[in-house]
């Protein structure tokens, strides 16, 4: 049994099923309420000081914890050493 969406004719995957079109996204303000909005922007003020100041890994070294990137190579580092 395929699970459905409350919508009929659109399935869980968000697509129209009879022309496997995407169905539209809802606006960002569209179906909030005001005190979401307020919250939303406050969030998205703070986050854009935070990455104004520092990144996340300046931060992170800073404290001593930095993190490699997920695809480090320690050939690299090999490179850069020599």
């Amino acid at each position: 049994m395929e699970v459905r969406a409350a919508r009929a004719g659109v399935s869980y995957t968000g697509r129209c099923e009879p022309h496997g079109q995407m169905k539209k996204r809802q606006t960002m303000n569209e179906g909030k309420t005001n005190d979401r909005r307020r919250k939303d922007e406050r969030w998205t003020k703070k986050r854009r000081t935070m990455n104004e100041e520092r990144t996340k890994n300046e931060r992170r070294m800073n404290e001593g914890e930095a993190k490699l990137p997920k695809r480090y190579d320690i050939r690299q580092a090999l490179r850069k050493a020599v």
